[in-house]
């Protein structure tokens, strides 16, 4: 029992990791249209 819900820790501590590296390339790509955008009005 303990076992098993060890792992399913571990399980949510990784999709949390997936989710918030997923969510910084978003933003990191999102920055870099505003950029784009930024040095096309210059």
């Amino acid at each position: 029992m303990q076992r098993s819900d060890y792992s399913h820790t571990l399980c949510k501590k990784k999709f949390k990791a997936v989710k918030a590296s997923s969510q910084e390339v978003k933003n990191h790509l999102l920055f870099i249209k505003n950029l784009q955008t930024l040095l096309n009005y210059v």
